[in-house]
């Protein structure tokens, strides 16, 4: 840069006034004093990462491995450097990817004061290459902090949902959308109904759809998850919703599953506890996005 590049102003070569800042590094030389560390050490966390959970090989929905203590989200390929004589590198793609609490959370019981602000999470040697990114471990840095202050309001370790309330209410992503804006006013609703399971999930896109229509069917497994009865398939959170009089099914015994969900398809007066107030609602069927609101208040 100082002697060879072509300069912009088409003067010759080189930039002879770029120098080291030995004022700003606190070095003789201007040079770090210290290395970058891409891989430091780690600690064993009650969770650890896998490049299976991951990786597009073992992972063949649009996002890696669920989980429903997620703090944050990450998306870099699994990229390792070779550093050794015979070592060959990896370069692996994920899906998209989310951040379990328990990676943060030492596996000692006997650690209580420390929680890794950034790389030192419990992940293995592989997906420490893709969680190694800058984005991620601001996220990781973030997620340590809020259960770190909580930790200290409680005098325990706070439990995943008020961990994931705050991070949500401060527009930190807790599951894998790609339409959908910190600043969109359904935001916190819609992460925190979806990590609970509440919120429609497609099996094919990242999407959030928050204006799409919800159906009936995704009704009733919305109530199944809020009731705390988390039913894989939708034909049992709908002979679930059916069996307890949550929904009703018209007079030839169909349900119409994918028909647009109305308030009025849901029977509340026999829930098992009423559910948060019906929000002034314009007519016609009930967007993701209201679901979302109404079911996390």
């Amino acid at each position: 840069l100082q002697s060879e590049v072509p300069r912009d102003d088409g003067r010759g070569q080189g930039y002879p006034e770029l120098m080291l800042r030995s004022d700003l590094m606190g070095s003789a030389d201007g040079l770090s004093k210290y290395p970058y560390i891409r891989e430091s050490r780690r600690i064993r966390g009650r969770e650890r990462v896998l490049e299976q959970d991951i990786v597009d090989e073992y992972q063949k929905g649009p996002r890696a491995r669920w989980y429903a203590d997620s703090v944050g989200t990450g998306f870099y390929m699994v990229d390792i450097h070779p550093c050794g004589a015979d070592e060959r590198g990896r370069m692996m793609m994920p899906r998209p990817f989310q951040i379990p609490m328990g990676v943060l959370i030492p596996r000692q019981q006997t650690v209580r004061n420390l929680f890794p602000a950034g790389k030192a999470i419990g992940v293995t040697h592989l997906t420490n290459g893709a969680f190694r990114l800058h984005p991620v471990e601001w996220n990781v840095g973030e997620a340590a902090a809020v259960i770190a202050c909580l930790s200290t309001r409680h005098g325990a370790l706070p439990e995943p949902r008020e961990v994931q309330e705050v991070l949500a209410d401060a527009g930190v992503p807790l599951v894998w959308f790609d339409d959908l804006s910190p600043s969109h006013p359904a935001f916190r609703a819609i992460h925190l109904a979806a990590i609970r399971g509440i919120y429609p999930l497609g099996s094919a896109d990242l999407h959030a759809s928050p204006d799409a229509p919800v159906t009936r069917g995704e009704a009733a497994r919305a109530l199944a998850a809020y009731f705390g009865e988390a039913l894989a398939e939708s034909s049992a959170a709908i002979a679930k919703a059916l069996e307890r009089g949550w929904m009703a099914s018209d007079h030839r015994n169909w349900f119409h599953a994918d028909l647009p969900f109305y308030w009025s398809d849901w029977r509340e007066a026999r829930f098992p506890r009423p559910l948060p107030p019906r929000p002034l609602h314009r007519s016609g069927p009930v967007t993701r996005a209201e679901l979302a609101q109404r079911l996390t208040p």
